[in-house]
């Protein structure tokens, strides 16, 4: 037996000292790129002040990418059977799936919301304890300008379960 390995289950992970290795080298690679990502977009969003909010939207997109790549290939390392694979899968999908359900909420809400028309830019409402003048309408949020000019962001779900007073209707 390879005293460098570490035996598990049938069905597990067969984990060794090179494989440890490698995953930590792709962690710190992984990490290494993202700080560069960070520095260059930085630099960039100074040099260039007119496009600074696209580069500013676009650098946690490219976080997330490079992470992702990152566990791909961690994942390709352990390279486990594919029982436990779909295993870690279904439980990621879990997770994420609890995770976004009030983003879910939200976004069936501002569906209901768009096509109820129960109130439209412009109206003045109250909602959830604010009071307000709609001035944006989307799928997950819907704003509103307060009298002493704040603008308050309302989540849809919170339209559909507390309801609102339209002062307009």
């Amino acid at each position: 037996m390879d005293p460098s390995a570490v035996e598990l289950p049938t069905g597990i992970v067969d984990i060794s000292t090179g494989k440890i290795l490698g995953i930590f080298l792709l962690v710190a690679g992984a990490w290494a790129v993202a700080a560069l990502i960070r520095l260059v977009t930085d630099r960039l969003s100074d040099r260039f002040p007119n496009q600074r909010l696209l580069v500013k939207r676009v650098q946690p997109l490219l976080r997330i990418v490079i992470y992702a790549v990152a566990v791909y290939f961690i994942i390709g390392v352990l390279s486990p059977e594919d029982e436990t694979l779909y295993a870690i899968l279904g439980s990621m999908a879990l997770a994420l799936g609890l995770a976004a359900k009030d983003l879910l909420n939200d976004l069936i809400g501002g569906i209901v919301v768009l096509f109820d028309r129960s109130f439209q830019i412009g109206d003045r409402v109250q909602v959830g304890g604010y009071y307000g003048e709609v001035v944006a309408i989307g799928l997950r949020s819907t704003k509103l300008v307060t009298p002493d000019d704040s603008l308050v962001t309302v989540p849809n779900s919170t339209l559909l379960a507390s309801g609102g007073s339209n002062t307009n209707a």
